[in-house]
């Protein structure tokens, strides 16, 4: 049968069947159109044809629609069409051409008034376009989904008002919360304080300006867990306005609490005595200009002690130098023991000590801090079962009455203690008192 034979010989089917005018509808859709009885196919339209690589009215007309549908619908079909009927939105399904290739579709199914039978008609939209797009994006959705669950960063989306909308397996983990517990309540459960305060106000002003400093950079903060534990923490924050002009937030959240205990570690080996413990030359200079700053505000005298061991050298040469470490790890504690909470002692060499004391009423009061070390060293050190007695002589210089110079501060205790070492150690000299400056005062 040709084409043309074939096409009249379906037209007068269809005619016959609903009617001509009914008839010249179906042949204008351009989807394929399947007129069916409760179960069998009675005529397929043009596009069918095409769509479906019909070649002749036997390979479709007089056969079940069933056959061209994917399985699990396939039993419902046979059941009879009628059971879509009622379905206004269309029943998405796959449907098999000639070749076997499955097809996405969407099918209408309308009931067609006849007079004799109850003839249906089945549109059949193809969707397949759609179909493959929405895979995909479900695609990249599963493997973005994927990825957020499996990388060791929190990450957090939020609404415009704060809420929890979604948290991945980080997040989870990091602050303790399962997704179950985070989502839906304020973004705040993830702070500790000041930022859970503040945190509405600073939402509430975003919103009413637009404008904010957080976003695409990198920053440090403070977080909470679940158990109260605040950790330190580095965030970014990414926002997102759909197509409807909502705002999301997207935070990214590292844990750097490793990171700062290294740091930390590696700043105290910087400005610590490996030895001792004591702050060393760096950050006792650091601690000097800052105790400079505060007798400025303050105007409260301070004073500087410089301190060398007697008698060190002697355990070093006949005991070693296991028994030197001993000894000044034991007189560094005798001399923190000694100290004010907001003093400072540290250690600048062999066995060469310098204290910052704050904070007087009188400069001569430094005195009574430099009794109390030359008091702490008056018990015998015990040294692999000896006893050794071990004095210093200090020095002491004061800001204001010696200088306001810094580095003349320390210079001067530095010649004050050798003034002390050269009358007979195990004392204290004032810089004020020594014999050159009271020869300048007196001349003066």
């Amino acid at each position: 049968m040709n084409i043309s034979t074939r096409k009249n010989s379906e037209d007068l089917v269809i005619e016959n069947l609903i009617g001509r005018g009914a008839s010249d509808i179906l042949k204008r859709v351009q989807n394929p159109i399947f007129v069916c009885d409760k179960t069998t196919i009675l005529y397929v339209n043009a596009q069918a044809y095409r769509v479906f690589g019909f070649e002749n009215p036997s390979n479709v007309v007089n056969r079940p629609l069933a056959d061209f549908v994917e399985d699990q619908f396939a039993d419902i079909l046979m059941l009879g069409i009628d059971a879509f009927a009622e379905e206004s939105d269309g029943i998405p399904l796959k449907m098999m051409e000639m070749g076997g290739m499955m097809l996405d579709v969407k099918m209408m199914v309308t009931s067609i008034p006849h007079e004799s039978a109850d003839l249906y008609m089945v549109e059949c939209q193809d969707i397949t376009e759609f179909v493959a797009a929405s895979q995909a994006a479900r695609s990249r959705e599963e493997r973005i989904r994927s990825i957020l669950q499996t990388v060791n960063e929190a990450i957090v989306i939020i609404d415009e008002y704060g809420i929890i909308q979604d948290i991945n397996g980080g997040c989870e983990n990091m602050f303790g919360y399962q997704k179950t517990e985070a989502v839906g309540k304020n973004v705040t459960i993830f702070m500790p304080e000041p930022y859970k305060s503040q945190h509405s106000d600073y939402m509430a002003k975003y919103l009413l300006t637009g404008q904010s400093t957080m976003f695409n950079q990198l920053r440090e903060f403070s977080g909470e867990r679940k158990d109260g534990e605040v950790f330190p923490l580095e965030l970014s924050i990414a926002r997102v306005t759909d197509r409807h002009g909502r705002q999301s937030f997207t935070g990214i959240m590292r844990d750097i609490s490793e990171r700062k205990k290294e740091q930390e570690r590696l700043t105290y080996i910087a400005y610590h005595d490996r030895l001792t413990g004591l702050p060393n030359r760096a950050l006792f200079e650091e601690n000097l200009v800052q105790a400079k700053a505060r007798y400025q505000r303050s105007q409260k005298p301070m004073g500087i002690i410089f301190i060398d061991l007697d008698n060190f050298k002697p355990i070093n040469d006949t005991m070693g130098h296991d028994a030197g470490d001993a000894a000044l790890i034991e007189v560094a504690n005798r001399f923190k023991h000694v100290m004010r909470g907001a003093d400072t002692i540290a250690r600048i060499g062999g066995d060469e000590f310098v204290a910052i004391v704050e904070n007087l009423q009188n400069p001569e009061d430094v005195v009574i801090i430099a009794n109390k070390v030359l008091d702490s060293l008056t018990t015998p050190f015990n040294l692999q079962g000896k006893e050794f007695i071990m004095g210093a002589s200090l020095g002491i210089a004061t800001l204001p009455n010696d200088t306001d110079d810094l580095e003349k501060l320390i210079d001067y205790a530095d010649q004050a203690m050798y003034e002390a070492k050269n009358a007979g150690r195990n004392q204290y000299r004032l810089y004020s008192t020594l014999p050159e400056i009271q020869k300048a005062k007196n001349s003066t």
